[in-house]
């Protein structure tokens, strides 16, 4: 469980109380541990164990988060002991934890392990050198982040809202999309020239993501659009956020490699409807014809779906 910041682990003979802001200190050279996402919304990415202790869900609070079906808000905790000790334990989480297909409560972790939670999320723990941790880091960076702004890309974004979109349908919890689109870019690149219109799309996503929920998925969709996906929110809390991010974008001029540029942005807001939109690319199409209307009805403003 966690109190006051601290994670502790119980068992029958003994508590330990681990920091998790503790960082270990290793030898140069020494093989780190590391999960390796295998399956689930965040295939590919590999989280290197630096700190004594780690807990895992889907909650916006905990250090490794996992936004899949069947993960736990607190679904399970990996402790790194001395000795090069590691323990996996479920936090009473509703679909267990498994490792190699068996059921677990507590477990040390060997290398090659791997780490069922939920209904789709599988997990390999491994020892890694620092090349090959840095290699990993680069690759899934490559094929999920632009290279430009360094927010998700088009790829995360739809692979993200098909997820999203399926579970609102399961649940029936509200869903909202939100696309984006720096009015009248192609004037600032003419003007000021291309580095500076890059300064300001990096600017803009600084700013979005800085301002956006941990369990909100920005993307930038391409050229000067970016879209943002609200898991939980109807219509009107959509609105809401598109409003303020339009105003904090309008109210803070960029710093270029040209000069000082304001930008403004315009936005399309529509909300998941089972009923209407039968896959998330229709969701996307109706987003994008209210954005289209923003721009038409004259710029940095935000209209949402009638």
């Amino acid at each position: 469980m966690i109190m006051d910041g601290e994670l502790v682990r119980k068992t029958e003979d003994d508590t330990t109380v681990t920091k998790r802001t503790e960082t270990l200190v290793r030898s140069p050279g020494e093989l780190q541990p590391c999960l390796l996402v295998l399956t689930g919304s965040a295939v590919g990415r590999s989280f290197r164990l630096t700190n004594s202790a780690y807990v895992i869900g889907r909650g916006s609070e905990v250090d490794i988060r996992l936004d899949d079906d069947g993960v736990s808000r607190q679904h399970a905790k990996i402790v790194l002991l001395p000795k090069n000790v590691t323990m996996i334990k479920d936090l009473g989480s509703t679909n267990g934890t498994y490792i190699n297909s068996a059921p677990v409560d507590a477990h040390p972790l060997a290398d090659g392990d791997r780490i069922r939670i939920g209904a789709s999320t599988c997990l390999q723990f491994t020892l890694e050198d620092d090349i090959e941790a840095n290699l990993r880091d680069h690759l899934y960076s490559a094929a999920t982040r632009d290279a430009l702004t360094k927010v998700p890309n088009r790829r995360v974004f739809e692979e993200q809202l098909e997820r999203a979109t399926a579970y609102a349908k399961r649940h029936g919890h509200p869903l909202s999309v939100i696309l984006f689109d720096i009015d009248h870019f192609k004037q600032v690149n003419d003007e000021y020239g291309h580095l500076a219109g890059d300064d300001v799309l990096r600017g803009v996503a600084e700013h979005l993501a800085s301002a956006v929920r941990a369990e909100d998925t920005l993307a930038r969709l391409g050229g000067e659009e970016f879209g943002l996906i609200l898991c939980g929110n109807d219509l009107h809390s959509a609105i809401v956020t598109g409003e303020r991010l339009r105003q904090a974008i309008g109210q803070s001029p960029f710093a270029t490699r040209g000069g000082e540029v304001s930008a403004t942005i315009s936005a399309g807001v529509a909300q998941y409807d089972v009923s209407v939109h039968r896959t998330p690319l229709e969701l996307i199409a109706a987003a994008d014809a209210r954005l289209y209307e923003a721009k038409r009805s004259g710029r940095n403003r935000v209209c949402p779906q009638s």
